[in-house]
């Protein structure tokens, strides 16, 4: 009977009890909270980018007939990832994607629903284009990056695809008229 009314260790014990959950409550906080600060700066990032593109630099609309649409798209993942002001997102140049379409009017842009297109989840570089438009267009740059949790199952809570809610995709939008500059138009296959 004495071994039942002895209460010696019976806080090492409720605490041994509740301090996975405590951990994981604090750790989902802390890692919830980092990929918000990473979409803000990915956010960040596209809306410095795009001015490049709304006033018409040559090396991003295609003014320049010798720019390539391919090198166009990769100074302008150069030019978000130097916009981005943190060391979260790991490999920014080549783990950031991006997808700049333009049109005629804004809602013409209402169909342009970029989705994974072949369906596995993740926006790759064959689902995206860049076609940075001419002056007066309405365009809409995308950048995507694959945010990696460290409690598993977070992903969900995001709205991840990912079947094991480890990673989610980040997508970081704006959209704006460009200036109306002179000439331009780089146009990517597959771009409308």
């Amino acid at each position: 009977m004495r071994i039942l009314r002895n209460t010696d260790g019976a806080t090492a014990v409720e605490f041994a009890l509740v301090l996975p959950f405590f951990l994981v409550f604090v750790l989902g906080i802390m890692d919830l909270g980092a990929y918000y600060f990473v979409a803000g700066q990915l956010q960040n990032g596209v809306e410095q980018a795009a001015r490049s593109i709304r006033v018409g630099d040559a090396n991003y609309t295609g003014i320049d007939a010798d720019t390539s649409t391919a090198g166009q798209e990769e100074r302008f993942v150069q030019l978000v990832c130097s916009n981005i002001h943190t060391g979260m997102i790991l490999d920014c140049l080549n783990n950031v994607r991006v997808d700049v379409r333009s049109f005629a009017t804004f809602t013409g842009s209402s169909a342009y629903d970029n989705t994974d297109l072949n369906g596995d989840g993740t926006v790759d570089s064959n689902d995206s284009c860049y076609n940075a438009g001419t002056g007066g267009q309405a365009v809409i740059a995308r950048a995507y990056y694959r945010y990696n949790f460290i409690i598993p199952q977070m992903g969900a809570l995001t709205g991840g695809t990912s079947t094991s809610h480890v990673d989610t995709e980040i997508v970081a939008t704006t959209a704006f008229r460009n200036e109306p500059f002179p000439g331009g138009g780089g146009t990517g296959s597959g771009c409308s």
